[in-house]
């Protein structure tokens, strides 16, 4: 009944004529909540206010209109009932962790961590807007002074106090994360955890020694690298030997798969930070006002626009810390895995379970986690993720001189991922199903950081190769296409991958074919749209498309 675009939604007068008016079995106080949310309403099936999950299938509620709310005035008697309930205990906490006795703020410290496992996500929301993560850090801080080998404690309780209230720490932070990352509103105060003086140094500072750091630690990190400021990395890397410790802690733990996948993912996100930096050098302007002078300035010959040749900021460190075999090998495992799982699907969508006529290939297991596309933790999206985060760090930190059989394979990936058929799913279905909505965000988000990494590979012309410059232009149109419902969707990248493209290929097949694109309906009405919300950034790097495929002319 409802849409994410509102010009397709349906009338008051439409929605009343809706089956669900009419059943005759079921009062009108019945109503299905799947899209409660949209309506700004948030219903609790065991009590009568809120805080229900709500899941993939349709759910009924008997809570009649007049006991129905609005989402502002649900949030002001939930936050009302929270605080009469918790805000004591949460205050008691906070007094201890800024005691100067260390052992009360590591009781204090203990005692949370064992309490959130029992709070539900709505509790610990309002948790951390108390500004916790500020006391805890703090606490951290001396506790982590008084527990060094020079402290005042026993050498061996010291140790064992300092890895627990490590792992307390970092377990924290992490379940902090996942609940914010289940909040549309919650990417803020996911900065403002990240932000908090004192956390990325903690969390980074655990990596020492190698030998004693734990899944816990990279999990945090993992769950935080996100949201840290391309500054604030670059600082950890240059001054804190931040990938030199990954890299510590592969060799430490070489045999602990679990352990070397989390630190791939980190790298991965690190060197996206890294480019990001790279983003903010540029020496190449292009203005509505100077557009036309570049143009005449091109018909007369003369060659305007280059990308600019920066090597990645991190290169150096990567390099020297000789993980590349590691990278190599996870991509190769998550590759050989996620055909197993295509190989499934598809027998399972040719009938396979109830037709034994259908071929069943030896590698085809019934039993693996598929993914509905709803759940980014699950198994198989995870490793979408793996050898996404495998490819960005060949194709970052390498040129096909070096790889080349390997690094075909990671472009390839990437420019799979720039429109995998599964966000083609997931926008189909998001009109419909919430769950799906909140995939595309993430979905868009890889999509981005896949063109990334593939302009950066790109602006080299001896790496230009991809198989199929049509499947390249094909899924970059595709994915533009999509801001008209989706704002978004990371346009200005896709443009300057186009560009570069245009710029560095070496084949005139290659060139025509972003033109052709480039004058037909979808870039027409990406033109207009751009214009339309004002986005300069956007604008500048379709005038600088312009210019690139005048120069190939000359």
């Amino acid at each position: 009944m409802l849409t994410r675009d509102p010009k397709k939604r349906q009338s008051a007068e439409q929605l009343l004529k809706h089956q669900i008016f009419n059943q005759q079995k079921e009062q009108i106080s019945h109503i299905p909540i799947y899209y409660a949310k949209d309506l700004g309403m948030k219903v609790d099936l065991k009590s009568e206010l809120i805080s229900a999950d709500i899941g993939s299938r349709i759910q009924n509620t008997k809570i009649t209109f007049d006991r129905q709310i609005s989402l502002e005035e649900r949030e002001k008697l939930e936050n009302e009932i929270i605080s009469r309930d918790l805000g004591p205990v949460i205050d008691k906490i906070i007094a201890n962790l800024i005691s100067e006795d260390v052992l009360v703020e590591f009781s204090a410290i203990e005692n949370l961590y064992q309490q959130i496992k029992q709070f539900n996500k709505s509790q610990l929301f309002f948790i951390i807007k108390k500004d916790i993560t500020r006391n805890i850090t703090i606490a951290i801080d001396r506790s982590t002074a008084q527990f060094a080998p020079r402290g005042i404690f026993d050498k061996q309780d010291k140790k064992q106090k300092l890895q627990k209230i490590r792992t307390y720490y970092s377990e924290i932070i992490t379940c902090f994360m996942k609940v914010l990352a289940s909040y549309k509103r919650g990417k803020e105060p996911a900065k403002a955890i990240v932000s908090t003086l004192g956390v990325s140094e903690n969390l980074i500072s655990f990596l020492k020694p190698a030998q004693d750091a734990k899944k816990e630690y990279l999990e945090a990190i993992d769950s935080t690298i996100e949201f840290f400021s391309p500054q604030e990395v670059g600082r950890l890397v240059l001054k804190k030997q931040f990938i030199q410790l990954l890299k510590d802690v592969v060799e430490s733990f070489r045999n602990d798969q679990q352990i070397t996948i989390l630190i791939v993912k980190i790298l991965a996100i690190i060197a996206k930070h890294g480019l990001k930096l790279n983003e903010g050098i540029t020496t190449f302007s292009v203005t509505q006002e100077n557009l036309e002078q570049l143009l005449v300035q091109i018909r007369a010959g003369n060659n305007v626009y280059a990308p600019e040749l920066k090597e990645h900021p991190f290169k150096a460190q990567f390099q020297s810390s000789k993980v590349t075999d590691k990278i190599i090998s996870i991509f190769n495992q998550t590759s050989s895995y996620l055909n197993k799982y295509k190989l499934t699907h598809n027998y399972i969508a040719q009938g396979g379970q109830t037709n034994p006529q259908i071929f069943r290939d030896l590698n085809v297991d019934l039993n693996l986690p598929l993914s509905n596309g709803t759940d980014p933790t699950n198994p198989e999206e995870q490793l979408f993720f793996i050898r996404l985060a495998a490819s960005i760090l060949l194709t970052i930190f390498h040129n096909n001189q070096d790889l080349q059989e390997i690094l075909q394979k990671a472009v390839e990936v990437l420019i799979d991922e720039i429109y995998p058929a599964r966000l083609e799913i997931t926008t189909a279905l998001a009109g419909y199903f919430h769950d799906h909505q909140e995939m595309v965000e993430k979905r868009l988000g890889d999509a981005s950081t896949s063109i990334v990494a593939l302009e950066h590979f790109l602006r080299h012309p001896q790496n230009h190769i991809f198989k199929d410059i049509n499947t390249v232009a094909w899924n970059i149109m595709k994915l533009i296409s999509l801001t008209e419902f989706y704002p978004d969707t990371d346009v200005k990248n896709a443009l300057v991958l186009l560009s570069t493209i245009a710029y560095t290929s070496q084949q005139e097949t290659v060139i025509s074919t972003v033109r052709s694109f480039m004058n037909g309906p979808v870039f027409g009405k990406i033109r207009s749209l751009q214009v339309q919300r004002q986005q300069a950034d956007v604008i500048e790097k379709l005038n600088i498309l312009d210019i690139v495929l005048a120069q190939q002319k000359n």
